[in-house]
């Protein structure tokens, strides 16, 4: 150690209270390096993490080689802040110095990511980012943002004087930011636990000390969080900040006045607004300095999930999770090409919602008459809970499932009465070839085959599509072995179907170099070239969709199935000569030939028509919508009575006027 302790610094001793995420530093290679406490070892030695590298610095070092500031200690000692602390001591979210004898440096918040005295290894993200070539900083922009300006965000300086008593008729959730009383003082905290109607656990935001409980009657909350827990999903959007809370994970500060937009936007970016349907994964951009670089420039990031207050979690691409914080959707850019794709993706995320059939999930009992099959998904009471199963053994009057969640070695037996199914899976039951397609399903549990999950949104294609491709729906007859294209990271990667489900997915295997894929998919997500689909419709093994016009669409390809909230078969989103290809059965008697000319529409319902147009006609989206500059439109010709009077009623459910003209 140093025989010279940094200022406000002390010894750790053996008398030391210590408690995991608690600040500490130690002194080697000639600087001060800062830690967090992992945990107590039973020598007494104490676990680690340098601050700013990988988990695999972790390290054991003794109390007398490690130094406390004095302003930690006495929280520590005392169990909660000092009773002279800062009324309005600031959230670092980090766990960044705290204010204490005057204006201390940040020792966690360098000016470009991965510098600073956390001795993180600076990295550079690559000379081609996700915007092309970064933009020339203009002369000037290398000046840093005024220290003077506030720290904490516009909305929480305006909203202190509006919060309210927590009362015992409020709905509250674990996650939720409060303020609450700490030795006669108030700080900022998250609910970690629901103790009782009257008593909560929190983790204060500011100090890295252990959970407080804390009565309701000494608490306060936002009105805008109550309306938050009201709105649908409104919980789920505060679970994940309570789970960074309990594992003291921390948070990059991201102040808008330092990370506010001042670079010139790159080609083909635009700003993050309100409306911006962001989502995990989608690719952001950010402005900040390049510490090797010695100049500002744009940074790659990818949203990590969305906040209850609009902000927005961030991973900055090529760099430790240390990185990891929210930050207002002011500061972020996002490229034309991602926006196209979340607008698409959040497009036919509201069809989907639309077009569910709520009935289809229903459970219902099952009972001694019901025909179960080896692989047949279920609901059942389990052991550990009710959850998702599947049966994959028939003993006697029982079932012998297993979890889908957790797989398991052994199955564990039930009687019926404890196994209930959805409607829709009985529904298959009854439909020719199931019962070996859910054979198959029970031989991959059995055998543990590894799934790549294949969540439909994230896999949707985008409206420019390679050149003679179309989408596939339910009405596309499809063959084990033929090869597809699924689009996801930017670029369009071969696939080849290795099974077609029960449920109408697809289950495929993606080529990615040497690497390869499998998993279920759902067919929306899938397209294939026009020649390849006429050779399907001539082939006696090609299988449509089981579930064409029974109300319900092709699953999600989950493993149970029943995440899938298909579309209705009127609405399938299948494009051109695949959503041609009806059986003979279901053809027209007619045997004229018809076109479909859309003749007008309201100018409100451009976009909606141009996709529907899209999906009948098989061009791209983008030539569709030019396509309604200058009515009428032929969407479609040489077609049957039938099928023209089926895509007369999609037009004009669009908003359209549509009519069918025999040729």
């Amino acid at each position: 150690m140093s025989s010279k302790l940094p200022p406000g610094y002390v010894q750790v001793t053996k008398e030391t209270p210590l408690v995991p995420g608690t600040r500490l530093r130690i002194y080697q290679s000639f600087k001060w390096n800062d830690l967090s406490v992992l945990g107590v070892n039973k020598d007494g030695s104490i676990h680690v993490r340098f601050i700013g590298k990988p988990e695999n610095w972790d390290n054991d070092f003794k109390r007398s080689s490690l130094v406390i500031s004095q302003e930690d200690l006495d929280i520590l000692k005392e169990g909660g802040p000092k009773e002279d602390a800062d009324e309005d001591a600031p959230s670092e979210k980090g766990g960044g110095a705290e204010k204490g004898q005057g204006e201390k440096e940040s020792i966690t918040n360098p000016k470009g990511f991965g510098g600073g005295s956390t001795g993180g290894k600076e990295k550079k993200v690559g000379e081609k980012s996700f915007f092309g070539k970064e933009s020339p900083a203009e002369e000037g922009s290398k000046t840093r943002p005024s220290k003077s300006e506030p720290e904490e965000s516009e909305e929480k300086t305006q909203v202190k004087d509006s919060l309210i008593p927590i009362s015992r008729d409020m709905e509250v959730a674990i996650g939720i930011p409060i303020r609450a009383k700490n030795n006669n003082k108030v700080y900022d905290a998250t609910i970690i636990e629901i103790l009782d109607e009257d008593r909560y656990r929190v983790k204060w935001d500011t100090f890295r000390i252990a959970s407080t409980d804390v009565f309701r009657s000494d608490t306060l909350v936002l009105p805008k969080v109550l309306e938050v827990l009201k709105k649908p999903g409104g919980k789920e959007l505060f679970a994940s900040r309570a789970e960074r809370a309990i594992n003291n994970v921390q948070s990059h500060p991201y102040p808008q006045s330092e990370y506010g937009i001042r670079l010139p936007l790159p080609k083909n970016a635009v700003k993050v607004t309100e409306k911006t349907p962001l989502r995990s994964g989608a690719k952001v951009g950010l402005n900040n300095y390049d510490r090797l670089g010695r100049q500002d420039r744009w940074w790659d990031a990818t949203v990590v999930e969305l906040n209850w207050d609009d902000s927005v979690r961030i991973h900055i691409d090529g760099e430790f999770k240390h990185y990891d914080g929210d930050i207002d959707r002011a500061c972020l850019i996002i490229s034309e090409q991602e926006l196209s794709r979340l607008e698409n993706i959040a497009r036919e995320e509201a069809e989907i919602a639309e077009q569910t059939n709520e009935e289809w999930e229903n459970l219902v009992r099952v009972t001694d008459e019901m025909k179960l099959f080896r692989g047949t998904p279920v609901y059942a009471d389990m052991d550990d809970g009710p959850q998702d199963a599947t049966v994959l053994d028939f003993v006697g009057d029982q079932l012998h499932v297993v979890s889908d969640a957790t797989g398991g070695n052994d199955t564990e037996p039930l009687s019926r009465g404890r196994v209930k199914i959805r409607v829709k899976v009985l529904e298959a039951l009854k439909l020719p070839g199931t019962e070996e397609k859910l054979q198959r399903r029970a031989d991959r549990i059995i055998a543990k085959v590894s799934d790549t999950p294949f969540p439909t949104t994230d896999f949707l294609p985008p409206p420019n599509m390679p050149r003679g491709y179309v989408r596939v729906g339910d009405e596309t007859p499809l063959e084990v072995g033929r090869g597809l294209k699924l689009f996801s990271n930017g670029q369009w990667w071969n696939v080849e179907i290795k099974d077609l489900n029960w449920d109408g997915s697809v289950r495929i295997r993606v080529y990615a170099g040497r690497d390869q894929y499998d998993g279920d998919i759902e067919r929306r997500c899938l397209v294939i070239d026009r020649s390849e689909l006429a050779t399907l419709e001539k082939s006696d093994r090609a299988e449509k969709s089981p579930f064409r016009g029974l109300g319900g669409s092709s699953g999600r390809g989950s493993k149970s199935g029943f995440g899938s909230k298909g579309s209705d078969s009127d609405k399938e989103m299948s494009r051109g000569p695949a959503s041609q290809g009806a059986d003979a059965d279901d053809a027209d008697s007619s045997t004229g030939k018809f076109k479909v000319v859309l003749k007008s529409f309201g100018k409100s319902k451009k976009i909606g028509l141009a996709q529907k147009l899209s999906d009948l006609s098989g061009q791209p989206y983008g030539d569709s919508l030019r396509m309604l500059s200058s009515p009428p439109v032929e969407v479609m010709t040489g077609v049957s009575k039938r099928e023209a009077e089926e895509a007369v009623r999609k037009l004009r459910a669009a908003g359209g006027e549509a009519e069918a003209v025999e040729e």
